[in-house]
Parts: structure tokens; C-alpha cells; sequence
């Protein structure tokens, strides 16, 4: 056999197609090797990515129970320093809407720790102050039936305790807060507390509840403790409110400023038609949650109806 000039032996003959074939073939393996590698990569991401969701999820869930146990344990107490006759809160909870029917509600003992004729201090408030190192409690808010029954704290802005519970520590849930803004003694025109409306059912999340009409008629008195005294409220108006409405002023340099231009439209406000008045004269409690939609709030306003404050000792 004759071999062409440019092949020296019959073994370098060879088949093009096959080489074109064999190329493809090695083309398709290393496309298929850096598919698998990115492949890997991709799971490896996402694998780190459930295993960060699995660790908040975990963690949330942790904070949450901490926070049941954290309040069960205020809860628990505040009920054994609450009455002086020995009836517990929770017997007295049997009929919830009349909290001031035939007694008013006991407060805890009083204790004066100063020779001047600075108020005495809320007992309960200082053990709770105690219990937990925090010195920024300042009140005890319940609402009978709810699960709005905790201590509330103050800080120095309204920024801190959206991400730290009653006993300071970092948590999901928060705080129930009154405004920095807010006097103590003696309690101001339009005192202001906030809180989560956290999904578990905590804080404030119960105020969801007062659309219904029957909840509120059946749960319309708040109680709050603070350092200077015990007091009740009686709500007036419930409602929900983008940020606009500056429901949440504490400040008025002449009452007038309270009396004629803020109570009336909260009074407008309200969803349900409620008998009781507040007008002139008249200082308000106002609660306050997000509604988780959008940047609307939840907004539940109570006036004054009884108070309770230490004698001064002399």
C-alpha cells in the first residue's frame, strides 16, 4: 500500500469523526464536572442557609419560651405581694368587667425609704426591680382575662426595649415600655405604653382582640401599678391608625392643646360606640402595638376613673 507523503506509517492513520466524537465527549465531561461542582456549590450554600433559618427559628422559639417563663415568673410574684387580705388576683377575676365593683382592687403595701416628704414606694415595683436587676421597671399593667398582665419598664428613648425584655437581656419580644417622655408622678394628660404584638399570643398581642366589640365590653378596665400608686381605667376608644395620627403626644405645654385638639379626634376615632365619656379634665392611658400590616397600629385609649397613691409620711 501506497502511503500518502505526509504519513510515515499505516498506524498514523486515523478516523476524523471519531477524534471530533472523542472531543465532544471530553467537552461533555468537563461541562459535566463544573455543572457538579457548581451543583455542589449551590447545596452547600443552601445548606448553610436552612441551617442559619433552622438556628432563628430554634433561637426565636427559645426567646419566646424565656419570655413565658420571664413573665410567669413576675406574674407569679406579683400576685403573692398583691393582696393584703390574702385573696389572689385570680379568684378575684371571676367577673372580669367589674373591677371596681362592691371593693376597689387592693394595692400592695407601701414602704417609705426616705425621711422627707418624698412619696413612699410601690413595694411590688421594688421586688420586682430586684427580682430581675433592672432598675428601669417602673409599673405592672393587667388587663383581667388577657394575657396583658406584666411589668412595664422605661428607658431613656423609645428605641431600647423593642429588642430587650423586662429583665434587660436581648429578645425577640421586647418589652411592654412606657414613653420615656412620660411622668410618673404624677402621671401626665396622655401616659403611653407600647409593646409587641408578638404572634405566640405575648405582650400586647391580646389588643388584636378588641375589634370585637363583646371582648372589649367584657375586658374594659385596665389596671396600672407604678412606683407612686396603684390606678384604674376605663376604656373609651379603640381603633387602628397609620403613624400619622400623633396619638401617642405626652408633651402640651397648656392643657388646651390635649382638651381641644387630641382628645376629641380619639374620641372620633373609636370603632365602637362606647358610653364612656372623657372629656376636659380627664387624663387617659393609651395602649399601643403594631397590627402586623403594613405601618398600621392598634391603638387603645382609657381614662382615668380611680387612683390610689401612697400616703406621704411625715
Amino acid at each position: 500500500m501506497k502511503l500518502p507523503k505526509h504519513r510515515k506509517y499505516v498506524e498514523d492513520d486515523f478516523d476524523l469523526d471519531e477524534l471530533i466524537a472523542m472531543q465532544a465527549k471530553n467537552v461533555e465531561r468537563s461541562a459535566n464536572r463544573k455543572l457538579i461542582e457548581k451543583l455542589r456549590v449551590v447545596i452547600f450554600f443552601l445548606a448553610l442557609f436552612v441551617a442559619y433559618l433552622t438556628f432563628v427559628v430554634v433561637n426565636y422559639y427559645i426567646e419566646v419560651i424565656n419570655n413565658k417563663l420571664l413573665t410567669d415568673k413576675a406574674r407569679s410574684l406579683t400576685v403573692t405581694m398583691d393582696p393584703i387580705d390574702g385573696t389572689s388576683v385570680e379568684a378575684a377575676d371571676s367577673s372580669p368587667s367589674s373591677a371596681l365593683s362592691s371593693a376597689p382592687p387592693k394595692i400592695s403595701r407601701w414602704v417609705d425609704l426616705t425621711e422627707d416628704e418624698s412619696p413612699a414606694l410601690n413595694e411590688k415595683i421594688l421586688a420586682l426591680r430586684e427580682e430581675f436587676g433592672n432598675d428601669e421597671i417602673v409599673g405592672y399593667v393587667r388587663i383581667q382575662g388577657t394575657r396583658i398582665d406584666f411589668p412595664v419598664v422605661q428607658g431613656s428613648d423609645n428605641e431600647y426595649y423593642l429588642s430587650r425584655d423586662f429583665s434587660n437581656r436581648e429578645s425577640v419580644t421586647g418589652a411592654a415600655f412606657m414613653d420615656f417622655r412620660c411622668n410618673l408622678d404624677p402621671l401626665g394628660l396622655n401616659t403611653v405604653i407600647y409593646g409587641h404584638n408578638m404572634r405566640d399570643g405575648s405582650i400586647f398581642h391580646d389588643l388584636r382582640n378588641f375589634v370585637d366589640k363583646k371582648y372589649l365590653n367584657e375586658h374594659s378596665q385596665i389596671e396600672l401599678e407604678t412606683l407612686y400608686g396603684k390606678s384604674v381605667w376605663e376604656v373609651f376608644s379603640f381603633y387602628s391608625t397609620d403613624t400619622g395620627f400623633d396619638y401617642i403626644q405626652t408633651d402640651f405645654p397648656v392643657p388646651d392643646d390635649f382638651y381641644k385638639d387630641l382628645l376629641p379626634e380619639i374620641v372620633r376615632r373609636s370603632m365602637h360606640f362606647l358610653p364612656t365619656y372623657a372629656g376636659p379634665g380627664d387624663r387617659i392611658l393609651s395602649l399601643s402595638t403594631c397590627t402586623n400590616t403594613g405601618d398600621l397600629r392598634y391603638a387603645l385609649h382609657a381614662k382615668l376613673i380611680e387612683e390610689e397613691k401612697s400616703e406621704r409620711q411625715y
